[in-house]
């Protein structure tokens, strides 16, 4: 399990060095991936998908950022005194998981997560829709 996200990761940055353009894009976690990781026992397997959700989280935070200075709509919208960490968002993403079965295996979990977010936090008069 551990030697499948650290060679995920491996390829990951192999590719990104060394590739332009969309072939980097292409190694991403998965749901499957995740779930394997958040329901292991591997507390190392842990503490990869920890760094990965803080990842995705702080991305997440940039793009709604960028929306804003642009003038558009945020794609989720939290209380002002929420502050979100990676094991929230796994707990939270199990959940959500579990409330949508049909969803992929490959599907990306940064993709989830912003999906997650964007109806856990919904955005008042949002015209977002939340992919099923």
């Amino acid at each position: 399990m551990i030697r499948r996200a650290l060679a995920a990761a491996g390829a990951a940055a192999a590719l990104w060095l060394s590739a332009p353009g969309p072939a980097a894009a292409q190694n991403h976690m998965d749901k499957a991936l995740f779930l394997e990781l958040a329901t292991g026992s591997d507390e190392e397997a842990r503490a990869l998908l920890s760094i990965h959700l803080d990842g995705v989280l702080a991305g997440l935070d940039a793009a709604n950022r960028v929306l804003v200075r642009r003038g558009g709509e945020r794609l989720y919208c939290p209380p002002p005194d929420a502050v979100l960490r990676a094991d929230g968002a796994a707990a939270r993403l199990l959940a959500y998981l579990g409330a949508n079965p049909g969803i992929p295996d490959t599907a990306s979990v940064a993709i989830l997560v912003a999906a997650m977010l964007a109806e856990t936090f919904p955005c008042p008069h949002s015209t977002l829709q939340v992919p099923r």
